[in-house]
């Protein structure tokens, strides 16, 4: 499914490429008018080809980790998100009042 895809946003892509730049070069366009529906459709593979790509990822445990942010902007203070929400709600009741 996922090869499919791709062939079919590669070819349609080349297709519609090849169609606007002879008739940018050319004055005419060389190839029959591709219909209607081929920007939407390419821009939907597009879309659903990177959302498997990104699922395939996360399943192997193989996604980009950008630490340029954590290495830029050190934290100040000891606080983090995981201790937030582990803290018990009577120590957050303790500490509001």
């Amino acid at each position: 499914m996922l090869v499919s895809a791709l062939g079919f946003l590669v070819l349609l892509g080349f297709y519609r490429s090849v169609f606007e730049s002879t008739k940018k070069w050319f004055g005419h366009p060389v190839l029959p008018e591709p219909p209607e529906w081929t920007t939407p459709t390419i821009l939907l593979l597009v879309f659903i080809v990177g959302m498997l790509g990104l699922a395939l990822a996360a399943q192997s445990d193989k996604l980009i980790n950008i630490d340029l942010f954590s290495r830029v902007l050190k934290p100040k203070a000891s606080w983090s998100f995981a201790s937030w929400a582990t803290r018990s709600p009577a120590s957050s009741a303790s500490t509001s009042s």
